[in-house]
């Protein structure tokens, strides 16, 4: 489940200090730039599991690898079943893939500049007739139907998602200046996993997202 912050986490090395969770706290993820509410879920799932949980595995290994004992100290590591000679101490992590964007197809709609007391989500298509955002829908009567109003709601839930995610953003990355490795990818995934739970659209586990 922590899948998509690994990049993060290991960067602020804090992948070797999990068995310290249930004496930390949250206190372990100052500074660390993952968002307030991941980092209760971590101390929460901690506290609910066995002693030792979050300490490093002692069986298996990553696709690719085998797990070795050195004669000398006893001590594990890891040797590529790919790249011979290739040899390392710590937990071998594949390389995330090359992100490839999709081409951003064209509006139907003119953007217009908003308005105050204006909705948001309604423009005006290229004919300059009325353009619903949220529906995809040119007409007026659709405003009246049960499908917009569930829209709108949705809608709006959103946006609560997004003021709040765009708050604890700024408190817990306020003093990182620094181009942090994961830092935008584990934000984009928890906003994504935040928007979805808070409609319920289907669980995060079900979304297919490519990694930054």
């Amino acid at each position: 489940k922590l899948g998509f912050c690994i990049l993060l986490l290991r960067y602020r090395g804090l992948l070797d200090r999990f068995c310290e969770i249930r004496q930390l706290g949250t206190e372990l993820f100052r500074g660390s730039g993952l968002p307030s509410a991941l980092q209760q879920e971590i101390v929460e799932a901690a506290n609910r599991e066995a002693e030792g949980a979050f300490a490093p595995s002692l069986h298996g290994s990553p696709q690719g690898w085998v797990r070795q004992r050195a004669s000398g100290t006893g001590m594990c590591y890891f040797s590529s079943m790919v790249e011979q000679g290739r040899n390392q101490w710590r937990w071998p992590v594949q390389p995330d893939p090359p992100l490839v964007e999709p081409p951003v197809p064209e509006p139907p709609f003119r953007r217009g500049i908003p308005e105050e007391d204006k909705a948001a989500y309604v423009e005006f298509n290229k004919a300059g007739t009325v353009f619903c955002m949220l529906c995809q829908a040119q007409d007026f009567a659709h405003f009246t139907q049960p499908q917009h109003f569930a829209a709108v709601n949705a809608w709006r839930m959103l946006s609560d998602v997004v003021r709040d995610c765009t708050s604890d953003l700024r408190e817990q990355c306020a003093l990182t200046s620094e181009d942090v490795p994961g830092l935008s990818w584990t934000w984009q995934y928890w906003l994504r996993v935040s928007m979805l739970e808070r409609i319920g659209a289907t669980e995060p586990s079900q979304m297919t997202i490519t990694q930054r």
